[in-house]
């Protein structure tokens, strides 16, 4: 059976958005055990997390606003399933900010860790690269709102993407090879570090493979 116009422009989104919704059930209770666990934390890292809980609840209402207007509000109207517009563009930019901040309190970590600011400034430089990217992303996009035309921009793509898969690969390693070479082996640490590491690595790098791969840009 063939596939409608709005499978294909927006099939991959919708699951990809009910994914995100079950991610963001898990985060809000993270991010309330956090709050009744670690009261002594500093401020700025309290404002560090609630900032990027914000953040991320905004990415996911802003996805279920544009569906909703593209799939519900707008129904049987193809040309608007071609079309992204300022809701669709807040997803690179709050994407790659959440993905800066997250990065960068891991650079400040391994500089605690390491005492190394050569691993600090190449990891911190890449998540500010990936984090302007992902924001000069948004402005292309409202530039270019057409899907099929993304590939016109698809340079600041890759680098959005590929500066956070790399990031993600050596904040993994570094901390996974510190930890074994301080006799920190502590194996509920190392198999977190690893999985998120190669969760968000994986995931970044399967954006970009199929954004470079599908002509219809979306």
């Amino acid at each position: 059976m063939a596939r409608g116009p709005a499978e294909i422009a927006h099939g991959q989104m919708f699951i990809g958005f009910f994914i995100n919704v079950l991610l963001c059930g898990i985060m809000i209770t993270q991010v309330y055990l956090y709050g009744v666990t670690y009261k002594k934390d500093p401020k700025w890292i309290k404002a560090v997390v609630y900032l990027i809980f914000l953040a991320d609840l905004m990415n996911t209402g802003f996805i279920f606003a544009y569906l909703y207007r593209s799939l519900i509000k707008f129904y049987g109207q193809v040309e608007v399933l071609n079309q992204a517009d300022w809701i669709f563009a807040t997803d690179p930019a709050l994407t790659g900010i959440i993905a800066c901040a997250v990065q960068m309190f891991f650079a400040w970590r391994i500089k605690i860790l390491t005492k190394s600011w050569i691993f600090c400034g190449i990891i911190a430089a890449m998540a500010v690269a990936g984090g302007v990217a992902g924001i000069w992303t948004a402005f292309e996009v409202g530039r270019t709102p057409t899907f099929t035309q993304f590939q016109d921009f698809k340079a600041t793509v890759i680098v959005w993407l590929a500066a956070e898969a790399c990031c993600d690969v050596l904040i993994t390693g570094i901390l996974v090879l510190y930890l074994v070479c301080s006799d920190m082996i502590i194996d509920r640490i190392i198999r977190v570090t690893v999985q998120t590491g190669l969760i968000t690595m994986i995931v970044a790098s399967l954006d970009l493979i199929t954004f470079l791969t599908d002509p219809t840009g979306t």
